[in-house]
């Protein structure tokens, strides 16, 4: 059975790894383990806004490959799944579907369903200006984003986090609808190609405390 590491070894060791293992693949009951354990991932009134998309065949990594920067061709072309990370910004227009369908399935009662209608931050994101709900959309699904860059150490992979994408064509390419969806991070996850290990660049270093933060 594979120990899970540590929390120190996870956070600690991770490092951006661009060239896979192409031969070794991941099943997509683990990519579907690895993304639901991530969704815990806390954010404003629950509201949950973020979308994945798992690219994990040839298919879809032709379909995409034409948004995708030549800069990360490797690690789109070698992991053998990339996650693409979305935000929503209408997020809270669903959140009223999931009560009705938590009072349907029987979760919640009517007295109770009422209740979570008339919370008073639904009216604040009916109300907001789009460059709010951008904003809430964008730091949400940039959470969610680093609990699945670290989950997916916790079963034993390697990944790497980039942007380096056509924010104009993503969306879209990746057939979901770009008039609701705006595209944060992908992330590609594998297991390390050894033979190209010396082309793998640690650039850990890191600030010092003083240099990024203070107490006031």
């Amino acid at each position: 059975m594979l120990e899970t590491p540590s929390f120190t070894d996870i956070f600690k060791n991770r490092h951006s790894i661009r060239h896979f293992d192409p031969n070794v693949l991941i099943d997509q009951a683990e990519v579907m383990a690895i993304i639901e354990d991530a969704t815990n991932t806390p954010s404003a009134f629950n509201l949950q806004p973020w979308r994945i998309v798992a690219v994990n065949t040839p298919e879809a990594r032709a379909k995409v490959k034409p948004s995708v920067l030549p800069a990360n061709y490797s690690q789109f072309d070698s992991a053998p799944v990339t996650l693409f990370v979305l935000g929503d910004p209408k997020a809270h227009n669903v959140f009223r579907d999931m009560l009705k369908a938590r009072l349907d399935a029987g979760d919640i009662a009517q007295v109770e369903y009422e209740e979570l209608l008339k919370a008073p931050f639904l009216p604040l994101y009916d109300n907001a200006a789009p460059e709010f709900l951008t904003q809430t959309a964008i730091t949400g699904a940039s959470m969610l984003a680093m609990s699945l860059l670290l989950n997916i150490r916790a079963h034993g992979y390697e990944d790497i986090g980039w942007y380096g994408f056509d924010m104009e064509t993503i969306v879209d390419n990746l057939d979901e609808d770009s008039d609701r969806y705006i595209p944060v991070l992908a992330i590609s996850l594998g297991k390390p190609d050894e033979t190209l290990a010396d082309e793998e660049h640690d650039d850990s270093a890191r600030y010092h405390f003083d240099q990024i933060s203070k107490f006031l």
